[in-house]
């Protein structure tokens, strides 16, 4: 986590849309069968934050 002009893995989401739209992806491959190990809700916070995910397809 840190500054985006670094080499980082993990950041906040550019915009409230963009992270509406990774969790519709997580659920959309929940749907389709993937096994949920860890994450699949956003936070209560009004950061641009998500939650990792990690499933199993």
């Amino acid at each position: 986590m840190g500054d985006p002009k670094d080499n980082v893995d993990i950041g906040p989401m550019v915009s409230l849309e963009a992270r509406e739209e990774v969790h519709k992806q997580v659920l959309r491959s929940i749907d389709d069968g993937a096994n949920l190990i860890l994450g699949g809700e956003i936070p209560k916070i009004p950061e641009l934050f998500i939650q990792l995910h990690y499933y199993q397809m």
